[in-house]
């Protein structure tokens, strides 16, 4: 289960999308937001527009693929992966304001 304020996903989803947002969420990721994707799902998650959060964090034992399908991503903090597969395609992708 993620911390206040933080959303786990993990499960096999379009999670920009509203009610979509996996098994312990159930909803869009609020802009300021702590995504999170573990090894408490199985599968592919696959962004269906652009997206803000606060930031992203892919860690350890997640063994799926984050997809932006060329959907603009903007972090206003951080993004670390420690596991699983980030597909940018050609997307702009913003982190902290740079």
């Amino acid at each position: 289960m993620g911390l206040s304020g933080d959303e786990q996903l993990g499960t096999a989803t379009a999670w920009s999308t509203i009610g979509s947002g996996g098994a312990n969420c159930g909803c869009t990721p609020a802009h300021t937001s702590t995504v999170i994707f573990d090894g408490g799902g199985v599968g592919n998650n696959n962004l269906t527009a652009a997206i803000t959060v606060g930031s992203i964090k892919i860690n350890s034992g997640y063994t799926g693929t984050l997809a932006t399908a060329n959907n603009n991503v903007t972090l206003s903090s951080s993004f670390v992966q420690n596991a699983g597969v980030f597909s940018a395609g050609s997307s702009s992708i913003t982190v902290g304001g740079s």
